[in-house]
């Protein structure tokens, strides 16, 4: 169930980690689990690497759905 939360996330949203627990209220260590798993299952990927504009911590990978826009 979370796991289907955190991909229709990414369906709509380019970002981190820390917005994607904000948004869905998955604790963040399940977010980061959950993202690992949608990332082995082929269905996001990393993009980049920048500033999480929540948090302001650097060097915070944003996902997005693989192939997506």
């Amino acid at each position: 169930m979370q796991k289907q939360a955190l991909f229709a996330f990414f369906l709509d949203h380019h970002s981190t980690t820390y917005h994607a627990a904000e948004a869905t209220g998955i604790t963040r260590p399940n977010c980061t689990r959950l993202i690992r798993q949608l990332e082995d299952d082929g269905l996001i990927e990393r993009t980049h690497q920048g500033i999480c504009p929540i948090s302001k911590e650097s060097k915070v990978w944003y996902f997005k759905v693989k192939g997506g826009r």
